[in-house]
């Protein structure tokens, strides 16, 4: 019988890379109900920092980010796919995600809810 030995190194190794490949949490992070272009991430966070009586931590903790106005979101994301829609049909555009570009520009309008509300977290742990 095999046992299950963690490797902490190979971890490591996809924590620190995780930013380049965020999009590989989406089915995760939709079945956790958490929007992943709009949501905050901690990595590896001591859960003692969290609650000084629990030991360990976790890999990834995530919370969900919300507007101000969380309908101006839905119509902004709209917007912005009916303005793709417009292009030529052979134009060949690389854009982040609408939904993603959508959050940035409101954040930046100051229409983020900030610090956000820990109202909804997930915690996902990474093995190897």
């Amino acid at each position: 019988m095999g046992y299950l030995i963690e490797n902490y190194e190979c971890e490591r190794t996809f924590l620190a890379g995780l930013g380049w490949s965020w999009s590989a949490l989406e089915p995760v992070l939709h079945s956790l109900g958490i929007h992943p272009h709009c949501c905050w991430a901690l990595i590896e966070v001591d859960m003692n920092d969290l609650v000084p009586s629990l030991k360990g931590d976790v890999d990834l903790l995530i919370g969900r980010i919300a507007f101000k106005n969380p309908q101006r979101f839905e119509d902004k994301v709209k917007e912005h796919i009916t303005s793709l829609s417009s292009l030529p049909p052979n134009a060949l555009i690389q854009f982040m995600a609408p939904d993603n570009l959508v959050a940035d520009l409101l954040a930046g309008e100051g229409e983020m809810i900030w610090p956000p509300q820990p109202d909804y977290l997930a915690g996902i742990e990474v093995k190897c």
